[in-house]
């Protein structure tokens, strides 16, 4: 079956990019999108006080990178992934697999991948699944539209210890809240300082609900 994944390089010590690939298992993939990571400008966590969870807060921007930083990151302009995903086969009771995804596919260098190429790439995300859900948040006369994004994901990272090319995998579910970016550049743009403030208040408002209604149903929120 098919498989979307991130890749995080390391380009230089203070430079990472992502990039993300659609593997259909026919044409070797190559990457759909490339930008830097994620640049956060704010980013705070309001402590609970053991009613109410804790929240964390980021405003972040991405960036699309270069053809020259493109190249220098893989080595080409095409892109081309510098892994691919096999598929193992594990007996029930191998240990090794604890893990409760029910795919068995495992990332692993490509045969013409360079050590210092090798070395460069520090883990990869495999996106088993995603989901969308889109809310109105409407409180005191101020409106905006929420995205809500839950993605099952496995995670590999590079094993330095045993000598293996990737450790064995980490899954997790994430939950993600988009605030509507457009409301916070219109409110900066007219200068509207309380606005900004019901503004702040709604993405708290709707990220403690959340973790209310999440922790009633005894699920553990990050």
């Amino acid at each position: 079956s098919s498989l979307n994944y991130a890749i995080s390089i390391l380009v230089s010590k203070g430079y990472e990019v992502g990039a993300y690939f659609f593997d259909n298992r026919v044409e070797i993939p190559k990457a759909s999108s490339v930008s830097e990571r994620p640049l956060n400008w704010v980013h705070f966590t309001l402590l609970g006080n053991g009613i109410l969870p804790d929240a964390r807060v980021r405003f972040r921007t991405t960036v699309k990178i270069s053809n020259k930083l493109r190249k220098l990151a893989f080595g080409d302009l095409h892109g081309i992934s510098p892994i691919v995903w096999k598929t193992v086969t594990t007996k029930p009771n191998d240990i090794s697999t604890t893990f409760s995804s029910e795919s068995n596919d495992v990332p692993m260098f490509c045969a013409n991948m360079t050590p210092a190429m090798q070395k460069r790439v520090l883990y990869i995300r495999h996106y088993v699944a995603e989901r969308y859900f889109m809310k109105r948040s409407d409180h005191t006369n101020f409106s905006m539209s929420i995205r809500a994004k839950v993605t099952r994901v496995r995670e590999f990272h590079r094993n330095h210890v045993d000598g293996a090319e990737f450790g064995t995998p980490i899954e997790k579910t994430e939950m993600c809240l988009d605030f509507d970016v457009e409301v916070a550049n219109r409110i900066v743009q007219n200068g509207a300082h309380n606005e900004m403030e019901q503004f702040a208040c709604s993405i708290l408002r709707e990220t403690t609900e959340l973790a209310m209604e999440l922790k009633k149903q005894r699920l553990q929120f990050h």
